[in-house]
C-alpha cells in the first residue's frame, strides 16, 4: 500500500445522549481532535440533534450513528450506559475507554480511575465531589490520551461557534422574531419537578412587557413542550413569536445569543445559551447546580434550604407543586432579568 494510502488510525467517540451533555462534552472532543491530529477522529451516537450541534465545532468527522466494527481502533466512551460498552465490544474495538459505571467495568480494556469518594444517591454516581459534569468528560478524555501515549496539553475550548454562514441565517431569524431581548423556554424533559408553574412564567412575561422588554417564548420539538410554551404564549395575549428552537439547536443558541438573557429551568439548552456567549437565569429545582449548572449566568435554587436537597427525584415527598421551584418567586426571577439586561448580573 502506497504511503498516501495508510489509513489514520480511529478515534471512536461515543457521545452522551443528551442535547446538554454533548454540548459539556465539547471541550473533551476539542482535548482529543488537539492532542492526537494524527486519528482520524470519529463522534458517534447522541442526541438526534448532534449532528447539527458539532458540524462547526471542529470535533472531528461528521457524527456517525453506530460504532464501526474496526479490530484495530479506539473507543473513548463518553456516554455512561452498559448498553453502550456491550456495543463497543461487539463491534470488536480491542481498547475501549470509559468511566467504569452501570456495572460495566469487565467490557473496558482502560476503565477510568473514578474518584476516591463517589457520591451516593440516584443519578449521582459517575461525579466527584464538587466534580461538575463536564469535568466528568474531560477526565475521560485525559485518560484516553495517557492510554495513548500522549500528554494533554492546555485547557480545551468550552465555547460553541457559529460560522459566517448559520451568523447571517440566525440574524433573519432574530429579526423574525420580533428581536427578542429575552428568551423564556418553559419546559424541561424529564423530571417533572425541574419545571416552574405555568402561571409564574406567563406573571414573569407580562412584567418584563411592562417593563418594556421584547421577550419570545421558545419550545422544544415534543408535544408537551409544544403545549407547555402555547400555554404561556396564550397566557400572554399571543404576542411572542413560537419557534427558534424548531430552527435546529444551532440556530436557537444564535437567537439566545443576540438576545440579552433567557430564562428557563434546568436543561440542556441552558449549556447550549452559556456556551455561545448568551446569560442563562437557570431555575433549578431537585437537581444541583455545582454539579449541572451553566459555565456562566445566573441560577436559582428552589428548596435548597431543604434537607432532602437535591434528591433528583420525578416526585415532590413534600408535595410541593410542580416541586421545591415553587420557592423561587416571579420577582426573584424579574430582578435578575433585569440586571442581566443592564449587564450587571
Amino acid at each position: 500500500m502506497r504511503r498516501s494510502e495508510v489509513r489514520a488510525p480511529t478515534l471512536q467517540v461515543v457521545l452522551p445522549g443528551h442535547l446538554g451533555d454533548t454540548v459539556l462534552a465539547l471541550p473533551a472532543l476539542r482535548l482529543l481532535r488537539n492532542a492526537l491530529p494524527d486519528w482520524a477522529l470519529q463522534p458517534v451516537g447522541g442526541p438526534a440533534v448532534a449532528s447539527d450541534l458539532l458540524v462547526d465545532q471542529g470535533c472531528g468527522l461528521p457524527v456517525r450513528s453506530r460504532l464501526r466494527r474496526d479490530e484495530s481502533g479506539v473507543a473513548v466512551l463518553l456516554a455512561p450506559s452498559l448498553r453502550v460498552a456491550w456495543q463497543a465490544a461487539a463491534s470488536r474495538l480491542p481498547t475501549r475507554i470509559g468511566l467504569p459505571s452501570d456495572h460495566r467495568r469487565l467490557l473496558l480494556t482502560d476503565p477510568v480511575p473514578g474518584p476516591l469518594e463517589a457520591l451516593p444517591g440516584r443519578r449521582l454516581r459517575l461525579l466527584g465531589p464538587g466534580e461538575h459534569q463536564r469535568d466528568s468528560y474531560l477526565r475521560v478524555a485525559r485518560h484516553a490520551t495517557r492510554v495513548l501515549g500522549v500528554a494533554a496539553q492546555g485547557v480545551p475550548d468550552a465555547s460553541f461557534r457559529l460560522s459566517p454562514v448559520r451568523a447571517a441565517t440566525v440574524l433573519a431569524l432574530w429579526r423574525s422574531a420580533g428581536e427578542p431581548e429575552v428568551l423564556l423556554h418553559p419546559w424541561a424533559e424529564g423530571l417533572d419537578t425541574k419545571r416552574w408553574t405555568t402561571a409564574n412564567w406567563v406573571s414573569l412575561g407580562r412584567r418584563l412587557q411592562a417593563g418594556g422588554l421584547r421577550i419570545a417564548v421558545t419550545r422544544g420539538p415534543s408535544a408537551p413542550d409544544g403545549r407547555c410554551a402555547e400555554s404561556v404564549v396564550a397566557g400572554l395575549g399571543g404576542a411572542p413569536p413560537l419557534g427558534p428552537y424548531l430552527w435546529g439547536p444551532s440556530a436557537w443558541a444564535g437567537v439566545a445569543q443576540r438576545a440579552r438573557c433567557v430564562v428557563l429551568p434546568d436543561t440542556g439548552l441552558a449549556h447550549l445559551a452559556s456556551a455561545v456567549g448568551s446569560w442563562p437565569i437557570v431555575l433549578f429545582g431537585p437537581t444541583d447546580p455545582g454539579r449541572h449548572g451553566p459555565g456562566h449566568g445566573s441560577t436559582l435554587e428552589g428548596g435548597s434550604d431543604l434537607t432532602c436537597w437535591p434528591c433528583y427525584q420525578p416526585r415532590c415527598s413534600h408535595g410541593f407543586s410542580p416541586s421545591c421551584t415553587v420557592s423561587i418567586s416571579v420577582e426573584q426571577v424579574a430582578e435578575r432579568v433585569e440586571l442581566a439586561v443592564r449587564g450587571v448580573a
